[in-house]
């Protein structure tokens, strides 16, 4: 049984390091019409940054396997970051307020956050996003 079960283990191992698990950061829902991101909110920063030609509190850190990393400088008290992130995205997206929205993770750091095309490819919308981590 120990043989059986070290074999096991064995395969199991060399099945996973083949084949490594991969997130990606965003993905677009079935029909095409939103693009769902995994968000890693960071709120209440000290200091609030300016990026480029948004003039605004926030900043996108950067993009990774967990997620898309933001730094919101509204604190996390009464939805207040929430709220803050949703209004960044929607500048950044160039999309209505009413088109974002989190779906999960309203009290915790690690959101998703899906916001509706309106029409536009979802390439567009990474597009935008990966243009407001570089200014």
């Amino acid at each position: 049984k120990k043989a059986r079960a070290a074999a096991a283990a064995a395969a199991s191992a060399a099945a996973s390091a083949a084949a490594p698990a991969v997130r990606s950061w965003y993905s677009v829902t079935p029909d095409g019409t939103s693009l769902v991101l995994r968000v890693i909110a960071k709120p209440g920063a000290k200091t609030s940054q300016i990026m480029g030609p948004l003039a605004c509190a926030q900043l996108i850190l950067g993009f990774d396997e967990e997620g898309v990393h933001i730094q919101i400088a509204a604190p996390a008290k009464d939805g207040q970051a929430n709220e803050e992130l949703v209004d960044f995205l929607a500048t950044v997206l160039r999309a209505r307020k009413s088109d974002v929205s989190i779906d999960k993770g309203n009290t915790s750091r690690v959101k998703k956050v899906t916001c509706a095309s309106s029409g536009r490819k979802s390439e567009e919308l990474v597009s935008l996003l990966q243009q407001s981590a570089k200014d």
